[in-house]
């Protein structure tokens, strides 16, 4: 996870994943999950944002 100013607000970053051979099928499974997780994740952070008065996304 890092976080970085960009103009008024901030960037965000989250990368996540495992590198083990045996893991590949599990990945390609979960991809679709993992996907739709990390966009609740940026629904959620831009909600508390509002919430806390903080720059809004352009």
């Amino acid at each position: 996870m890092a976080t970085v100013p960009e103009g008024r607000g901030t960037r965000l970053a989250v990368l996540g994943g495992m590198c083990r051979r045996w893991s590949t099928p599990a990945q390609r499974a979960l991809r679709p999950v993992g996907r739709s997780r990390g966009l609740l994740m940026v629904e959620r952070t831009v909600r508390r944002a509002e919430l806390r008065g903080g720059p809004q996304p352009a």
